[in-house]
């Protein structure tokens, strides 16, 4: 049977490859969290950055949501030499959370300039109140000291935006 007879398989080929990026466990490394007090740890800092990015979705976003944060300790956003992007899917009643890192160097000569030195990524899904961790860069202490900070980045651009939205209407 050729391709061009069955208009249908492309389709199945498309929602098989679909399936096994998004819902085949990706790698349980040596990086999958294992001492207790840090898995629990995460799963609660991870729960809680799934629920605040989850919060400042739109109502028209549908079923893929995307959003950025600098992390660090400066004010300004300019300063922050870590870059987070969140990305969450909705996949067969679970929310797929892929969290990619990008960690920036400055130029000594011309610190406004920052290149990418280094990259990371971590992916979970959430069911409810339950975290499976699917893939991640990091080691467990790394987590356990990322996450709070990637946390924090979230309320402070949340807070940000609400003042924002207050200018504006007040304005």
């Amino acid at each position: 049977m050729r391709l061009a007879q069955n208009p249908g398989i492309p389709f199945v080929v498309v929602v098989s490859l679909f399936a096994s990026i998004f819902l085949a466990p990706l790698n349980f490394g040596e990086n999958i969290p294992q001492d207790p007090d840090r898995t629990q740890e995460i799963a609660i800092t991870m729960r809680q950055i799934h629920r605040e990015v989850k919060e400042m979705a739109k109502p028209d976003e549908g079923a893929f949501l995307k959003r950025e944060f600098a992390v660090g300790e400066d004010d300004d956003d300019t300063n922050k030499d870590i870059h987070a992007v969140i990305l969450i899917q909705k996949i067969q009643g679970m929310d797929r959370v892929t969290v990619l890192v990008t960690y920036f160097e400055r130029d000594k000569e011309l610190p406004i300039i920052a290149v990418a030195k280094n990259t990371k990524t971590f992916a979970y899904v959430t069911l409810g109140e339950s975290v499976r961790v699917l893939q991640s860069d990091y080691k467990d202490r790394q987590l356990v000291s990322f996450l709070p900070e990637l946390y924090r980045a979230i309320l402070n651009k949340k807070k940000l935006l609400r003042l924002i939205k207050k200018a504006q209407d007040h304005g």
